[in-house]
């Protein structure tokens, strides 16, 4: 018997959109521009013995609400997809990476989630649910052109399973 041997292809690559933050960037930033403008007041109108403390803690706010902007804007810059002929891979992290690979041939279930808000600008959540023991459910977060990328992830599965002669069983 001879073995099969075929050449992994790239399928797609993308990463999320930034509109899956978006509720975190709107409050953040109207908090930091609310905290700036009570320091401001706290600035100009309170006495000189509690001006310094309560424009200080207000500042310090701002800055924690752009500083949480600006991880959760990096967290979404940083992760990338990949999806090939065999595998989905999903690489994360700002400072240190961290890869996980899902073979196709172990996902039993494809979803796609489309709320509100991210069919308005036309993006989706692929969700995967695999056989894999470290990570059963795997999710492509507000990606474009999700439905068609489901549909291809699905095509994919199948010829997995069929070059592997693997299929999923339903005990119950």
């Amino acid at each position: 018997m001879q073995a099969q041997v075929t050449m992994e292809q790239g399928v797609w690559e993308g990463t999320p959109s930034q509109w899956i933050n978006f509720k975190a960037f709107l409050l953040c930033g109207v908090g930091s521009l609310a905290a700036l403008a009570g320091a401001a007041v706290a600035w100009t109108q309170l006495s000189s013995d509690v001006r310094l403390p309560a424009a200080g803690a207000l500042l310090v706010l701002a800055v924690l609400l752009l500083a949480i902007i600006i991880k959760r804007y990096l967290d979404v810059s940083c992760t990338r997809y990949v999806v090939t002929s065999q595998r989905v891979r999903i690489t994360t992290g700002i400072l240190s990476t961290e890869t996980n690979d899902t073979e196709l041939y172990r996902v039993d279930d494809i979803r796609l989630e489309q709320p509100f808000w991210l069919r308005l600008v036309g993006r989706g959540d692929v969700v995967l649910t695999t056989s894999d023991r470290s990570d059963p459910n795997v999710v492509l977060k507000a990606v474009a052109g999700s439905g068609e990328l489901r549909d291809q992830i699905r095509i994919h599965v199948e010829e997995c399973r069929d070059r592997k002669h693997t299929r999923v069983m339903d005990m119950q």
